[in-house]
């Protein structure tokens, strides 16, 4: 469940007035602002926001990050549409991908790169929107994902152990209140527009995982929303364009949770055909016979000579029964051609321009090494280079 909670989506009815626990220290400012943001919703046609979403993680000799962008798109009556990053520390394969449209009375969920669909349909679409556990997920952070909630300034509030508005502070231009929220035991800032206007604007959190000094660890998290109200989202934009190979699943988030279990060792590698400089299709069946290691490899990666020198290495050793490859994710000849050129005895380079093999090997990120035997069978990924 996602630590960020202030908005809610317009299109549901409104809640009735919230019941405080007065032993709680909410300021009355912050239950008056959430009120008039929910009414403020409720009075729009049409709006969109979009979340830009910078997170870290630091410690000791530690600093990784990652910033992805999210929105949520509304007509009314009935449309809906959500895309999200799913946000992670580090380079990947593929940054996942969330869609979700609701369009009456029908909701389609699609995540990519897996290409899992889901459908619902019914009066009750909204209400599954709401629900979706996949959209929590996905938009944690972001502040986003209460607006699929039909009580928001309710919910909140019931949720809220402590509230202190700070004071005033502005942010792009417009003078917010900048409140301190403790949600749920986590210590937010909120920084909510002025009462005619009291959209959410910013919102930030930080975490201490490890207080060891030899070990700290602290995850922080920064959202920033801007709005546009005064206009129509195009119908155009309300669009999802399925694949021919969706796999149609009933809850995507336990889809998820069971491919994470599946492990691609000791199975056939995947049939899927990568390229090689003169555009020519290869597919791993050819490669049976022969022992093969792949070394998957982008230019974007930290480093990436050390991948190329890892794979001239296993190339000059390499014995008669054995065949090395360097396999790029996701880029063109083009891109890599003066890197290939700065390291001597590299073995062919092939292209997994769409990163398909890299996401039916379940790879967790780039660089990574996969051992197959002669009879194509996978036996060891690793995302480091073991000496030979």
């Amino acid at each position: 469940m996602t630590t960020a909670i202030i908005l809610t989506l317009a299109a549901l009815a409104q809640s009735p007035p919230p019941v405080v626990n007065e032993s709680r220290p909410i300021a009355p400012e912050f239950i008056a602002t959430l009120q008039k943001s929910e009414k403020t919703m409720d009075a729009l046609k049409h709006f969109s926001v979009t979340a830009k979403v910078t997170s870290s993680l630091e410690g000791l000799n530690l600093r990784q990050g990652s910033t992805s962008t999210q929105s949520i798109l509304v007509n009314r009556p009935g449309k809906v549409l959500i895309k999200a990053d799913w946000a992670q520390f580090g380079e990947t394969v593929e940054r996942p991908q969330l869609r979700v449209l609701l369009d009456g009375n029908r909701l389609t969920t699609y995540f990519v790169p897996l290409r899992y669909v889901s459908v619902h349909e019914g009066k009750d679409a909204a209400e599954e929107l709401a629900g979706e556990a996949i959209i929590a997920s996905t938009l944690e952070g972001s502040g986003l994902h209460v607006l699929t909630m039909p009580e928001m300034s309710k919910f909140v509030i019931a949720h809220t152990d402590e509230a202190k508005l700070i004071g005033s502070e502005a942010v792009d231009g417009i003078e917010c209140q900048k409140f301190d929220v403790v949600y749920s035991g986590l210590k937010l800032h909120m920084w909510l527009g002025p009462i005619e206007n009291p959209l959410l604007r910013q919102l930030s959190e930080t975490t201490v995982i490890s207080k060891d000094e030899k070990s700290k660890l602290t995850s922080s998290r920064i959202s920033k929303l801007s709005w546009v109200t005064d206009r129509q989202v195009p119908d155009q934009e309300f669009q999802l364009n399925l694949p021919e190979n969706s796999r149609r699943v009933d809850n995507i988030l336990q889809a998820l949770s069971e491919v994470q279990k599946q492990s691609p060792v000791g199975k056939p590698a995947p049939e899927i055909a990568l390229v090689n400089t003169q555009g020519k299709s290869v597919k791993p069946a050819e490669w049976k016979g022969r022992k093969v290691t792949l070394v998957f490899w982008a230019s974007w990666m930290n480093n990436p000579e050390t991948a190329l020198q890892y794979a001239s290495k296993l190339n000059t050793g390499k014995k008669a029964d054995e065949a090395i490859y360097l396999i790029n994710v996701g880029e063109t000849p083009e891109k890599i051609s003066e890197l290939l050129k700065q390291v001597s005895g590299l073995p062919e380079n092939l292209f997994d321009q769409d990163d398909d093999l890299a996401i039916e090997l379940r790879l967790n990120g780039i660089p990574s090494v996969v051992e197959m035997d002669a009879t194509g069978i996978v036996r060891k990924i690793s995302n480091t280079f073991d000496s030979k």
